[in-house]
């Protein structure tokens, strides 16, 4: 669900000047993805409830603007019921886009 989140204001509400970038390119240190999370406004899109994505980039030196964790959006979106959040069925769907309502 947090990538389907991210990919639908990276390709749809904020196409052209908004990006992705890998989590684990942060956390190994990769001197490019370190440079563009420290130069750019980030915003982490967690789907581990512990944060992972926030955490790390705040430990990378990441500019980080907004947080949000998919935990959080089943909550405040109860009567949505998805099967699975890995591979995701009209439910699930319906939840990856609820970014836009933030």
């Amino acid at each position: 669900m947090s990538r389907e989140a991210t990919y639908e204001v990276v390709e749809n509400l904020r196409k052209g000047v908004t990006d992705t970038t890998c989590l684990a390119l942060i956390v190994s240190g990769d001197e490019e993805t370190l440079q563009l999370v420290k130069n750019n406004r980030c915003i982490a899109v967690d789907g581990c409830p512990l944060q992972c994505a926030a955490k790390n980039l705040k430990l990378a030196g990441g500019n980080l603007a907004a947080s949000f964790r998919v935990v959080d959006t089943l909550r405040e979106n109860r009567k949505l019921k998805p099967k699975s959040v890995t591979f995701l069925d009209h439910d699930g769907q319906n939840l990856a886009t609820c970014s836009r309502n933030r």
